[in-house]
């Protein structure tokens, strides 16, 4: 049947195999072309938009059909589409009261059908991509180039589709999809649909969305968190009619409409806060927003209470065993979500649930495993295709700050830091790059300037210091990502070195320069951010700024723990033992590595013996590794305490053998790294190892650490020094009385074993290199030392616990 001559197609056409037609032009010239409407990229930057034109597939090749059957800038004004499939969820449209993207319009546009998907859009072409040679070539040649400047990728397409007229609260009433005349409603796939209905009938009724929102109180939260609470207000609020009867029905009928939203590229250009958040929530509900709302609802479940849990289950909430069995039916629709638009293409959005995704995946599974993996590898993939790694506002005319451009640096550097963390704790190369970033760092401003208006932020951004630092010295959720960028771009630095192949050999200098820009840069920070030991004890120190010099003392002291190791490897082994077949030895344990590692584990312990004073943010107490996306105490553990606890053990295992073999122990003049303190901490950090339940993710990895530490404690306090055991001997060889025979026999089992076990330490010692922990290995594999713990620490600078390896059991190896 041949369309109308009136008639204006809604989309681009399609070809036999279900993708989208390419323009005449960029057809013959077989050319990739972004199915753009009213024209493609590549003939406005040519001038030749008139000669755009989509034939749909099978069409007479006469003059009439062709002009009935393609879209040209002529024919179709943009905002102007009215296809049927728009026209029956409306069909008296009214001029709309509520959005506020079209409160400045003289009237309300007709509803217009959302295109098709643009998963066939290149995303973000760098200056190296082929498209970047045409486009300036083509340029030039048409001369407009400097007076047109290309939009960015993730800039195209920005038409915003209008929702079914609204009653004049800005709710859309039910309007199902049998309501309409045969044909005009849009074809879903019946399995589809169910998925879709699923997941809308896990939405929360209104007052426990609510309740999940403030229960999740995260102040390290990477993006706007404003945005988050909007989203949730706004599902009922504009399509409450739907969620209250929870029939089958009206979410199917509610199910078409957030996929027509969906199918709408996200326009990222929108600069005024109140237009940039009624882009994807209200009448303009996306899956991607959908799902950001599943992620809060998840951390806020975690959070519940017994009794808030009972008041969950009688509003008529999500059905779940338990708070951890709600989290993860929560988490799975944030999943759903997120596989429902992947189809539609990308935008920050998407990128925003993919990130937070990940972060509550690695609640579930081990920071190691694959899941963990494939999700930020994903998330990482899906942040370079957006181009999120360059600047929003460097091609840009206008560069003002804007909501839209904070947003996205938030979100990137949120992303970036968890890159990071990521690699420490597997020991896998980092998936960005600092080398290849050139995003700003966000303003250091508060929620509130940023969501007022664009001419607050404005203002708000003037008041800044040249680097982008508030003068006033408050704790914000920025001020601690900005900070924390900081340390993992020095990171980023250090992993260079420490994951390099076998060329990369750094010398003293470079370290020396790389300790020496640590230092600088956490000089720098903001007086809010440094960490006091008076702090702890101080009431007028809230949690939030309590929890943020804390972790930012981690962040400091960990750089310089690898730091620290990096350099005790730079003369290490002695080229006796390079060119040796045998194991080289470890080398020696510094003072400022020994002082560094004391302070790490003393840090860690502060935070669970006054756990109180953070109780108000418990959860991102728990959550802190790769803040400010949500991770794990037990990940936090791993990361910061276990890898100097490891230190601590090998320092008192030295000391231990200098005791055995009769030497005189080093009496080191500082009391934070006596053997008293050591042992003290590490006693704390087995408490604390024996603190995380079962159920973490990383569950068997701390209780590995948690054996290894013990041991090495039993070891070190449970052996007699040499005095004692010598002691029966001595009174047996000259039969004086009362010494002592019957009593050590009785405590160790006979007395001429002490004296033998003394013989074995003192050869043991004489066979050691300068660094003595290689000799005590076999002794520590005779005492049952478990060497399981060594598969965990993939990161070299982090497997302080090496001397557990079994390679290094046998002397002769």
């Amino acid at each position: 049947m041949e369309p109308r001559p009136d008639a204006v197609p809604s989309s681009v056409p399609r070809r036999r195999n279900g993708r989208q037609q390419a323009c005449e032009p960029c057809r013959k010239r077989k050319l990739a072309c972004d199915h753009s409407l009213p024209s493609c990229q590549r003939c406005r930057r040519r001038n030749a938009e008139a000669g755009c034109v989509y034939l749909i597939t099978g069409t007479s090749s006469s003059s009439a059909a062709r002009r009935s059957a393609t879209i040209s800038a002529k024919a179709v004004p943009p905002g102007r589409h009215t296809p049927s499939s728009a026209r029956h969820a409306a069909p008296s449209p009214r001029p709309s009261t509520s959005g506020p993207l079209e409160g400045d319009r003289e009237e309300s546009p007709t509803p217009m059908s959302p295109p098709t998907s643009c998963c066939d859009s290149p995303g973000y072409l760098g200056p190296t991509s082929f498209s970047a040679v045409f486009a300036e070539a083509g340029g030039q040649l048409t001369g407009t180039s400097a007076a047109q400047p290309e939009p960015p990728a993730y800039a195209n397409n920005t038409q915003q589709w209008t929702p079914p007229a609204t009653d004049p609260h800005g709710r859309s009433g039910p309007t199902f999809a049998g309501d309409a005349s045969p044909g005009t409603t849009t074809a879903i796939c019946p399995y589809r649909m169910e998925e879709y209905v699923r997941v809308l009938r896990s939405i929360p009724p209104p007052e426990t969305g609510k309740l999940l929102y403030n229960r999740n109180f995260s102040p390290m939260d990477g993006w706007v968190r404003p945005a988050m609470g909007h989203i949730i207000a706004s599902i009922w609020d504009t399509f409450g009619d739907y969620l209250a009867s929870r029939s089958r029905k009206s979410l199917a009928a509610l199910a078409e409409i957030i996929c027509a939203n969906s199918s709408i590229p996200l326009n990222e250009e929108i600069h005024e806060p109140k237009d940039w958040l009624a882009s994807f929530s209200g009448r303009n509900l996306r899956w991607e927003s959908l799902g950001i709302a599943f992620i809060v609802y998840a951390f806020g479940a975690l959070e519940y209470t017994p009794a808030e849990y009972a008041a969950h289950t009688r509003l008529g909430g999500a059905d779940a065993v338990d708070p951890r069995q709600l989290m993860l039916v929560y988490k799975e629709c944030a999943i759903k979500c997120g596989e429902f638009c992947k189809e539609n293409g990308a935008n920050s959005l998407l990128l925003c649930l993919s990130y937070k995704n990940g972060a509550l995946e690695s609640m579930v599974s081990s920071d190691t495993g694959l899941r963990c993996a494939i999700m930020l590898s994903e998330t990482v993939a899906l942040c370079s295709y957006l181009g999120m790694h360059v600047d929003p506002a460097q091609d840009r005319a206008d560069k003002r700050p804007s909501i839209s451009y904070e947003a996205r640096r938030r979100l990137f550097y949120g992303i970036m830091t968890l890159d990071k963390a990521a690699a420490i704790v597997t020991g896998r190369p980092p998936l960005i790059s600092s080398r290849y970033i050139s995003t700003k760092l966000p303003l250091d401003v508060t929620n509130e300037e940023l969501m007022e208006s664009r001419s607050s932020l404005m203002e708000a951004a003037a008041k800044l210091d040249p680097n982008g630092w508030s003068r006033i010295d408050v704790m914000t959720p920025v001020k601690y990502m900005r900070a924390r960028v900081n340390s993992a771009l020095v990171r980023d630095e250090i992993l260079e070195i420490a994951l390099g192949g076998p060329n990369t050999r750094p010398s003293y200098e470079q370290l020396a320069g790389l300790k020496e820009k640590e230092l600088r840069q956490t000089a720098q920070m903001p007086e809010v951010l440094v960490w006091k030991p008076e702090n702890i004890h101080d009431l007028s120190v809230s949690a939030t700024e309590l929890f943020g010099k804390v972790m930012m003392r981690l962040e400091h002291l960990q750089n310089m723990f690898f730091i620290e190791r990096l350099l005790g490897r730079v003369s290490w082994p002695p080229p006796s033992s390079a060119q040796s077949t045998t194991t080289a030895p470890a080398p020696p344990i510094s003072t400022e590595l020994l002082t560094i590692s004391v302070e790490i584990v003393t840090m860690t312990v502060t935070l669970w013996t006054h756990r109180d004073r953070v109780a108000g943010i418990q959860r991102d107490f728990q959550w802190i590794v790769s803040a400010p996306a949500p991770f794990p105490m037990d990940s936090f553990i791993i990361t910061y305490a276990a890898p100097a606890g490891g230190v601590l053990c090998m320092e008192l295992l030295r000391l231990f053998q200098q005791q055995q073999s009769g030497q005189a122990p080093r009496r080191d003049p500082n009391p934070t790294i006596s053997r008293s303190n050591m042992i003290l901490q590490l006693s704390l950090l087995v408490g604390f190892l024996g603190w995380t339940g079962p159920d973490a993710a990383n569950a068997r990895l701390c209780a590995a650490v948690k054996g290894a530490i013990q041991r090495v404690l039993n070891q070190v306090l449970d052996t007699p020094p040499p005095a004692v055991l010598a002691a029966p001997t001595a009174g047996l060889s000259d039969g004086s009385p009362g010494s002592g025979a019957h009593e050590t026999s009785g405590r160790n089992g006979q007395a001429e074993e002490p004296a033998g076990y003394v013989q074995q330490h003192q050869h043991q010692h004489q066979r050691q290199q300068e660094f003595g922990v290689a000799g005590l290995l076999p002794q520590m594999h005779e005492f049952g030392f478990s060497t399981d713990i060594t598969e965990f620490f993939n990161f070299e600078l982090l497997d302080t616990f090496d001397f557990l390896r079994p390679e290094y059991s046998d002397p002769q190896s």
